[in-house]
């Protein structure tokens, strides 16, 4: 989809001077085919893509000048800028032992003209004198991938983690429907000698890549951190799981008095793995709270935190009730 906006200014009441401003906005949005070679050459064939559209273009010109029957001077400034919010687009190349590769797309460029101009006419044996000055820049945001540390078989310990809602214990939810809370999925490791690490490692995307089930590696997933030091744990987050879900009903709520509450939960944790799973529940209670009753045990994390962990078998449901008192 393409989308346009522009207009335009012109000036000229006190000739013979004149002032002149254009501008304009071009917004492509959707999807383009495209094409990545195969391995490190084309020579290993193609691969058909469907390449992200995003963007935007702007333009604008300035003139301003004196002109009349004898000379012309003006003096112009044209800038166009375009911007792309998709800068790469990651894929399979099967040449890599289905191994994740990476297209750079068009980066965000601005192109800017300075120009100045001078016309003389009616001279001397009927002669005209012409002058002209421009200058071009051109910038261009081209993404550079600077890998800063490689790592091959770091152990990593993988959580599954339900984070809950502090607007959760203030309200009432709403009746007869599940709120669905999204299940994340951490890597937590260890930056040191024994885990293949055991550097400082700057601010930056760590990137993870695993086995799978033909012996190649595939991308699954990455994250930014911030500067770690040797000898430090890093918790990445690498998405949320498609094959876990977490359903949350509110099953009582009862207002004690003014500023206390009493509230029940039912979590739902539906395993759709072929293995067995424990995931790490967090709920944020907020002011004075105490655990009344709960299916597991709790852990009290900091001042306004609970946790359990609640483990669901391959193909199967767990259901984690409690019973929370709450006072602001």
């Amino acid at each position: 989809m393409q989308v346009e906006a522009a207009g335009m200014f012109e000036y000229q009441g006190t000739d013979p001077w004149y002032f002149r401003v254009e501008g304009n906005q071009v917004k492509w949005s959707g999807t383009k085919p495209g094409a990545s070679s195969q391995g490190t050459s084309p020579g290993n064939g193609f691969v058909d893509l469907s390449f992200p559209v995003d963007y935007v273009t702007r333009n604008l010109s300035v003139e301003a000048g004196y002109k009349t029957r004898q000379m012309h001077l003006d003096v112009s400034l044209m800038t166009s800028k375009f911007e792309n919010d998709n800068e790469t687009i990651d894929w399979t190349n099967g040449y890599f032992g289905r191994g994740t590769d990476r297209t750079y797309l068009a980066a965000d460029n601005k192109y800017t003209r300075l120009a100045a101009n001078a016309t003389f006419r009616q001279l001397p044996l009927s002669t005209t004198v012409a002058a002209r000055y421009t200058n071009d820049e051109l910038k261009s945001d081209v993404p550079l991938g600077t890998s800063m540390l490689n790592g091959t078989g770091v152990p990593v310990r993988k959580v599954f983690v339900v984070n809950g809602q502090q607007y959760y214990y203030r309200n009432r939810q709403q009746p007869g429907t599940p709120i669905r809370d999204a299940v994340r999925v951490f890597y937590n490791l260890r930056n040191d000698d024994a885990s293949g690490l055991g550097i400082p490692m700057p601010a930056g995307v760590v990137r993870v890549y695993q086995a799978d089930s033909r012996g190649g590696v595939q991308f699954a997933g990455e994250d930014r951190i911030v500067h770690t030091p040797k000898d430090e744990n890093l918790s990445l987050q690498i998405g949320t799981a498609f094959d876990i879900v977490c359903d949350r009903r509110q099953t009582e709520f009862t207002r004690i008095a003014d500023n206390i509450f009493e509230m029940a939960y039912e979590l739902r944790l539906r395993n759709h793995k072929t293995s067995a799973i424990t995931v790490e529940v967090n709920e944020p209670l907020a002011g004075d709270w105490q655990m009344l009753s709960s299916s597991h045990a709790s852990r009290k994390t900091d001042a306004f935190a609970a946790q359990f962990q609640v483990p669901v078998a391959a193909s199967e449901e767990s259901i984690l009730r409690y019973r929370v008192r709450v006072r602001y």
